[in-house]
């Protein structure tokens, strides 16, 4: 009776189950796919709070968590999506500081994947940074260390490019 006084008729009451009217609270991850969805990357980017119920991970059982996983996963792929195509304009307008500030924002928000770290590298060094980029490549590889990964062919050769163009200096 408390939750019907405070709800309204947002609680939805029947026989076998008692939930909340979809009108009734916004989800902070549906608002972020509906923005994702409809092309507003940076508003998207921007509602982004972290990972999915991140203190969730020890509710329910197996299923559960799968679910979770799952979700999580197709979350993380949608803000990968957003963040490429807001560096993606950026650099097809020449906005190079731009480009680097969506690549400093994704390597924040998703701190152990390559391809923000790659990005960000490689704006650095397109904008003459050439110190700032090698600091951040060292950075990102001593972290992939700690983890025990692999980096990736292209953040390799990236690497190589980095002390060639050092040398040439």
């Amino acid at each position: 009776l408390e939750l019907k006084r405070l709800l309204g008729d947002g609680l939805v009451l029947d026989h076998e189950a008692v939930c909340l009217s979809p009108d009734t609270v916004e989800v902070d991850a549906a608002s972020f796919e509906n923005e994702i969805r409809a092309g507003h990357w940076q508003r998207g980017v921007e509602l982004w709070q972290g990972d999915f119920l991140s203190t969730a991970d020890n509710l329910g059982g197996e299923d559960f968590r799968l679910w979770l996983d799952s979700e999580r996963d197709t979350l993380r792929t949608e803000l990968r999506v957003a963040l490429r195509e807001l560096m993606r304009g950026s650099q097809d307008n020449g906005n190079w500081e731009d480009g680097t500030r969506w690549a400093l924002r994704w390597v924040a928000l998703l701190p152990q994947e390559e391809e923000g770290h790659r990005h960000l590298v490689q704006l650095l060094q397109l904008q003459g940074r050439t110190a700032e980029a090698s600091s951040r490549y060292t950075a990102f590889l001593s972290q992939l260390r700690t983890l025990e990964a692999t980096p990736s062919a292209a953040f390799v050769h990236l690497g190589s490019t980095l002390e060639r163009n050092a040398a040439e200096a």
